[in-house]
């Protein structure tokens, strides 16, 4: 099989996104792009915060140590905004991934490279 890394350099980053990562629900980060200072801690509070959709609307969060506003929120997943960034959190039944983007990809685009990935996740977890 190949490693967690892999799918974060050739699936995620290597598809058009700035930063990425791939954790367990227990935070427990199993793999992150070069330069991308996710904690343990962020990942964790961020999973256990999708379940408080409210909360998060009107608080934001933190990824690799920048404060996001959130645009949408689900117990799945959410969109968030940061600056000229972006990012889209989509919840798996084993993995939580992380996509980041910029300016120079549109959010559609990086909706799609995170729900794919997250649907082929999804059908191996089967």
């Amino acid at each position: 099989m190949t490693s967690w890394q892999s799918y974060v350099d050739l699936n995620l980053v290597g598809a058009g996104l700035k930063q990425a990562a791939i954790t367990g629900h227990d935070g427990q980060i199993r793999a992150c792009s070069a330069g991308f200072a996710l904690t343990q801690e962020e990942a964790l509070t961020l999973l256990s915060r999708l379940e408080l959709p409210l909360f998060i609307l009107r608080n934001g969060f933190i990824l690799g140590g920048s404060r996001f506003y959130t645009l949408a929120v689900n117990s799945w997943g959410l969109l968030g905004r940061c600056g000229s960034d972006g990012c889209i959190c989509i919840k798996t039944p084993e993995e939580f991934l992380i996509g980041v983007y910029d300016e120079h990809l549109r959010s559609t685009k990086a909706v799609k490279i995170v729900e794919t990935f997250a649907d082929y996740l999804r059908v191996l977890s089967v």
